[in-house]
């Protein structure tokens, strides 16, 4: 079968590579000069399963209402009468119990974790490397509200199998 894939990021290039693998003829369409030059190099080399936290969740509302103001935050969100907007929002904010952000969560933590070891056997199968950072991440928080959620949410990571250190500001 001939496959056609949209960018050589990371994805781009390990989802060409399993196709032909797997004897399917594949062409990589990139529309920077090189390859890696959007999401894979604005992600800094990270494979971040750390971030597996779910977006839906029950402070996402009050976000979301933020946004509608404030548009200098992560999203943006304008107000327009927009039936497929309104069903996707009312869908996403049924996931925003704790119940749902737990799950939701530990279903990206397994992907996560799943991607984390298939980029470090085609790296090892390839000989290809990146510019990775196996080191870790650390995250800052600015109040007290958003250390005591952040820990939460990670020690539930944590739980579930990815390891984490939560140190204090000494």
């Amino acid at each position: 079968m001939k496959v056609l894939v949209l960018g050589a990021g990371v994805v781009g290039t390990a989802a060409a590579y399993y196709l032909a693998s797997d004897g399917h003829e594949v062409t990589v369409i990139e529309r920077h000069q090189a390859a890696a030059r959007g999401t894979s190099q604005s992600n800094a080399g990270l494979v971040s399963p750390g971030d597996a936290t779910a977006w839906a969740s029950p402070a996402a509302l009050k976000t979301f209402m933020r946004a509608l103001w404030n548009h200098d935050l992560g999203i943006k969100v304008r107000l327009r009468f927009d039936p497929y907007f309104l069903a996707w929002s009312l869908r996403f904010l049924r996931q925003c119990t704790v119940a749902r952000l737990r799950a939701n969560s530990q279903v990206k933590l397994r992907l996560a974790l799943y991607s984390r070891d298939c980029i470090n056997a085609l790296s090892e199968a390839t000989g290809i490397h990146y510019d990775e950072r196996k080191k870790g991440i650390l995250y800052f928080f600015r109040s007290q509200h958003s250390l005591d959620t952040g820990t939460d949410n990670y020690r539930y990571l944590a739980e579930h199998g990815l390891p984490i250190e939560i140190v204090g500001r000494d």
